[in-house]
């Protein structure tokens, strides 16, 4: 019963260990789509619209 228990516990060192690194690596992708998201809506709201009507007139020539 014993060996059993002391089993149990490197278990739960071993795949705990590798669950914080699998939570660390989703944080880390979890920061990286915020940052992409923000920089296309930040370049989406910075375009003018001089800038809108100068691109639909370079399309239509």
């Amino acid at each position: 019963m014993l060996h059993v228990l002391s089993s149990v516990f490197t278990y739960n060192l071993t795949y705990g260990s590798l669950a914080k690194i699998m939570v660390a690596l989703f944080f880390f992708w979890l920061i990286g789509l915020g940052m992409v998201i923000g920089a296309e809506l930040n370049a989406a709201l910075a375009v003018t619209p001089e800038e809108e009507e100068a691109a639909d007139e370079a399309q239509e020539d």
